[in-house]
């Protein structure tokens, strides 16, 4: 084991080990749970006002409106990627930080696997015989292997629309063992204090290559989405959840990391406050992401909406004052809807682009609200299904972590 901290440190703070507090949860969390399927359900309320095609009618009478709900659905996908880094590097921090033993790789890359493929192919079938394989826009097999976005440079969303965010997601299971492993052979031998600065250093490090490799791209290769639609330019957003992973990770065993974001943890309504202002700033801007938008513009969207997820993320996964927030994110229904977030999110664009094919959803605030109305209740059911029938006996094929089942 390492040593522990010596002295006295600004930022770095030896906190009294209290009993059981080196023994992670074994249990789901309904937190975050709840906070998936918010997120879930924004990025579908979003797409019902996308679809029906009332949002470019809407960006064109108020741009700031247009751009904040265009925003607001973009910060939905921040908080998938700043959780799956926050649950994903705890499996691997432990080995990191403080020598333990880690988690074998093939049952990493098993339940990686278990996690997402099934459950996509089995809706990728259902979007080729409801909506056509002409609109998929991608090669067979990188679209079954989910790994189109490396091979196709001109289409915008290969597949169906929404699994752009898988194709990042895969990228980010295979980079990450190979990044904790460099980071476990630098962090050997050394004292817990390092370790912990080396580790943080380094996500820092990736934040800031993410927003030089935007800048690069957009200024040579803006035309190849291969390069600016892929991992290199999203691991901003997944360093923020690795972050909350790090700080998370120390405070269960009593090490306290950066005292002022445990003190800022308490207090809820401040985080939350924080992550609004921060995404209605960016409507500011009045351009849409991935649309009109600057390089410069790009960046500071993608350092701001990390930094909206940290500040959301954070008084969930470390001990706070009870607030209306934890009550509301933490309800069976709402923990619910995460727990079935993955095939809600799959199956959702499928039935909305079936819905819009009538008549009824037209362009208009009426039109994306009915279609919300009609989309939600089948998207849960389906979402419901794909977890009882497929998500979650395949996951019991592969042993679970007791550190993690959150993921």
């Amino acid at each position: 084991m390492t040593k522990g901290f010596g002295g006295r440190q600004p930022w770095l703070r030896l906190g009294a080990l209290r009993a059981g507090s080196a023994s992670p949860a074994t249990s789901r969390s309904r937190r975050l749970d709840g906070i998936r399927g918010l997120a879930a359900l924004g990025v579908l309320v979003y797409h019902c006002i996308y679809f029906t095609g009332f949002w470019t009618r809407l960006y064109w009478r108020s741009r700031t409106a247009g751009t904040f709900v265009a925003t607001s659905g973009n910060f939905c996908v921040t908080v998938f990627f700043a959780l799956s880094g926050f649950l994903l590097f705890r499996e691997f921090l432990g080995r990191i930080l403080f020598d333990e033993d880690a988690a074998p790789t093939k049952r990493y890359i098993l339940r990686r696997f278990l996690r997402i493929y099934p459950a996509y192919w089995v809706a990728l079938a259902a979007f080729v015989v409801l909506i056509g394989a002409n609109r998929l826009h991608g090669s067979v097999f990188g679209l079954i292997t989910l790994t189109e976005r490396n091979l196709n440079h001109t289409a915008g969303f290969p597949g169906i629309p929404v699994t752009w965010t898988l194709f990042i997601e895969v990228a980010f299971y295979v980079f990450l063992p190979i990044a904790a492993a460099v980071l476990t052979r630098v962090c050997r031998w050394k004292p817990l204090r390092t370790r912990v600065r080396l580790v943080i250093g380094s996500l820092v490090a990736l934040s800031a290559f993410s927003l030089v490799w935007i800048f690069l791209v957009d200024d040579f290769a803006s035309n190849d989405l291969r390069l600016k639609q892929n991992l290199p330019t999203y691991l901003i957003w997944f360093a923020a959840g690795m972050g909350l992973a790090v700080v998370h990770c120390c405070h269960q065993r009593g090490f306290f990391v950066a005292e002022r974001i445990s003190r800022l943890a308490k207090h809820p309504w401040w985080c939350w406050s924080g992550a609004f202002v921060l995404i209605l700033g960016l409507a500011g801007m009045k351009s849409p992401p991935a649309i009109s938008e600057s390089t410069v513009q790009m960046q500071v969207r993608l350092a701001a909406l990390a930094i909206a997820a940290f500040l959301m993320i954070l008084p969930l996964v470390l001990p706070s004052q009870p607030s209306r927030i934890h009550e509301v994110v933490g309800s069976r229904l709402l923990a619910w809807v995460g727990l079935v977030s993955y095939g809600l999110y799959l199956w959702h664009v499928i039935v909305i682009s079936k819905l819009t094919e009538l008549p009824a959803f037209k362009a208009t605030f009426t039109g994306s609200i009915l279609l919300l109305m009609v989309t939600l209740p089948i998207s849960l059911l389906l979402g419901w299904i794909s977890f009882r029938l497929i998500e979650k006996p395949a996951m019991s094929l592969a042993p679970i972590r007791p550190a993690n089942p959150d993921a």
